[in-house]
């Protein structure tokens, strides 16, 4: 298998794992009778244009409409993406901002950083 085509691989695995999870979340949430949000932010710790900000704008597309009317995706680039993980600590929790980043940001930087 060459580089691109694992590359592709990973990408379309990664959102289709995202987007099952979201899927059932949103189906659980309309099933509760939960009113849409009127906006949601996905905040992304990664520059426009790398693997997280795409996988970031179709989770995006796939919660337009169902869970949220409107969702947008909030790149917050710099210092590995902890910039976006400590931007969260005074972010609602109504559910109308969410994160997506790497595992490591939440499980192996809090101990190796201070």
């Amino acid at each position: 298998m060459s580089s691109s085509n694992r590359r592709t691989f990973v990408r379309h695995s990664a959102a289709a794992a995202a987007l099952s999870t979201l899927g059932a979340f949103a189906g659980r949430a309309g099933a509760q009778g939960a009113p849409a949000l009127d906006v949601v932010k996905i905040v992304t710790g990664f520059p426009p244009g790398g693997t997280t900000d795409t996988l970031s704008r179709r989770v995006a597309e796939h919660l337009r409409g169902g869970y949220a009317k409107t969702a947008l995706v909030e790149n917050k680039p710099g210092a590995g993406g902890q910039i976006a993980v400590q931007g969260m600590k005074g972010a609602a929790t109504d559910g109308s901002v969410l994160l997506l980043t790497p595992a490591s940001m939440l499980m192996i930087y809090p101990h190796i950083y201070k």
